[in-house]
């Protein structure tokens, strides 16, 4: 009766001990599923925080785009203005010197 008491009392002790092991690893599972958990909603949030700055980036692009094409065009005006006003002195300097030249020979 004694070996058999002893038998069960290390047998109930080794299965404390495998319940409590058993217990301890349930929990670091749940720790680290809880880790995890977090870790995926961190990651969702950087591809949300990447997907708007990607937007906005393209938005800035845009109206980057947008006001270098006003810019030019604008340029292009002023360009225009001043090859009509340099015609116009060209043509005025040609009067001046034909004014000029009959004056020469008179």
């Amino acid at each position: 009766a004694v070996v058999s008491t002893q038998r069960y009392g290390r047998t109930s002790s080794r299965w404390k001990l495998e319940v409590a092991r058993k217990t301890r690893e349930n929990e670091d599972i749940d720790e680290l599923k809880q880790q995890i958990a977090e870790l995926e909603e961190q990651l969702s949030q950087s591809k949300q925080n990447v997907e708007d700055e990607k937007i906005k980036s393209e938005e800035r692009h845009v109206e980057l785009e947008k006001s270098l094409r006003l810019e030019i065009a604008s340029e292009r005006e002023h360009h225009q203005k001043m090859l009509i006003e340099n015609s116009n002195l060209q043509r005025q300097l040609q009067e001046l010197q034909t004014i000029a030249d009959l004056k020469e020979t008179a």
